[in-house]
């Protein structure tokens, strides 16, 4: 309503019953709506801590260390060498980031939906344990899905280098 109508509604009430009687009944009917909220409020809270009183199961994050010692390996060699990049793995060593486990499973899967390495934890060993002995250690030997190396050392020699030739 515009404020004209609200006015003229305003004086017919007021000549009608009176202003004490509309201030009463104005200030009555706002402390009941706040009431209203206030048990709406309530109720709310009640459900609330009932809901959050249920014992819940806590989740763990996968880990690669537990994850390979969970996988039934008769060979030994290829136990301790999944144990080393598992422990390489948790250390951000081997595998560090999405990309590198996206590219490791890339075969035969769906890798957009991949969001984070502790997602594929298991599925990440699982592949790894379906590989030959020889390829594991070819992989932690070469430096395969480790984090890029730093050729800051590489580029001082060879800066290094350079300046002893220009003083000749």
């Amino acid at each position: 309503m515009k404020q004209e109508q609200v006015q003229k509604t305003l004086s017919v009430l007021i000549n009608s019953f009176g202003y004490e009687n509309i201030r009463k009944t104005l200030s009555g009917m706002r402390s009941e709506k706040s009431a209203v909220a206030n048990r709406g409020a309530k109720i709310r809270r009640v459900v609330a801590n009932q809901s959050s009183m249920k014992p819940t199961k806590k989740r763990t994050k996968p880990n690669a260390v537990k994850v390979v010692k969970s996988i039934d390996i008769s060979d030994d060699k290829k136990k301790e060498i999944l144990a080393i990049m598992a422990e390489k793995y948790e250390a951000k060593e081997f595998m560090p980031n999405v990309n590198h486990v996206r590219d490791f499973l890339g075969g035969g899967r769906d890798v957009s939906r991949i969001k984070s390495r502790q997602q594929v934890t298991v599925a990440v060993f699982k592949e790894l344990a379906s590989l030959e002995t020889s390829e594991l250690r070819e992989m932690l030997d070469r430096g395969f899905y480790a984090p890029p190396k730093r050729l800051e050392s590489y580029a001082r020699a060879i800066e290094g280098f350079s300046r002893q030739g220009r003083s000749a």
